[in-house]
C-alpha cells in the first residue's frame, strides 16, 4: 500500500502562509509545490509547500549577497 502524504486545501494553504491563491498556483504550475487535482481543488502536499514557503527567506536590509 502507497503511503498518502499529509494534504491540505487551497483554502487552508492561504490562511497557513498568509499569501493570494495566485501565489500558490503559479508555484504548483511549476512544479515548486506538490498538488494533485483529484476532482475541482487542488490538495497541496504540506512537506512540499513547507520546503517552499521557507525557502523564501528574505535577506535582512543591508545585508551582501551571496557572490555568483
Amino acid at each position: 500500500m502507497i503511503p498518502i502524504p499529509k494534504t491540505i486545501k487551497m483554502a487552508t494553504a492561504i490562511k497557513r502562509y498568509g499569501i493570494d491563491r495566485s501565489v500558490i498556483t503559479m508555484a504548483i504550475k511549476s512544479g515548486e509545490i506538490v498538488a494533485y487535482k483529484p476532482g475541482k481543488h487542488y490538495l497541496i502536499v504540506v512537506d512540499s509547500a513547507d520546503r517552499w514557503f521557507f525557502s523564501k527567506k528574505c535577506r535582512p536590509k543591508g545585508s551582501p549577497r551571496k557572490p555568483r
